[in-house]
């Protein structure tokens, strides 16, 4: 699990953001990987003074690769 803020108009913000991340490294050929991975991110950005009271952004986000080793 990593965690993170974020600086936006002179100021961090108040809350952490989280990510966890798991994958697989799959080889198919001797120099050939598939890379498949999935992410959760979770926040919550309150009172950034913009006349927006809370914004919840929970994402998941499914990515795969396929890569050549030299």
């Amino acid at each position: 699990m990593v965690s993170g803020t974020y600086y936006f108009d002179g100021d961090f913000a108040d809350s952490p953001f989280y990510l966890i991340r798991a994958g697989l490294d799959l080889q198919l050929a001797p120099r050939i990987y598939l890379d498949i991975n999935g992410n959760y991110r979770f926040e919550e950005l309150e009172g950034s003074g913009r006349g927006v009271e809370e914004i919840d952004t929970d994402v998941v986000t499914l990515g795969a690769a396929v890569r050549l080793a030299f």
